[in-house]
């Protein structure tokens, strides 16, 4: 999980960025694959967060 927190690559979506400058881009949907295990994890929750208003799809985790 840490990992992801640390792409850079992602910092333009990320709605709360420091980074934010004129390449900065909004996200409309994110489809999230990983299983419950993960994506429950208050760690996920909070980067999940960090997109702001993007609307969220869970599509891989069992219930």
């Amino acid at each position: 999980m840490h990992e992801l927190f640390l792409l850079q690559s992602l910092s333009r979506f990320y709605e709360d960025s420091s980074c934010q400058t004129e390449n900065a881009k909004k996200v409309n949907c994110i489809i999230h694959l990983g299983p419950s295990s993960v994506t429950n994890t208050v760690d996920y929750q909070n980067w999940m967060k960090s997109f702001g208003t993007t609307q969220h799809i869970m599509a891989g985790h069992e219930k």
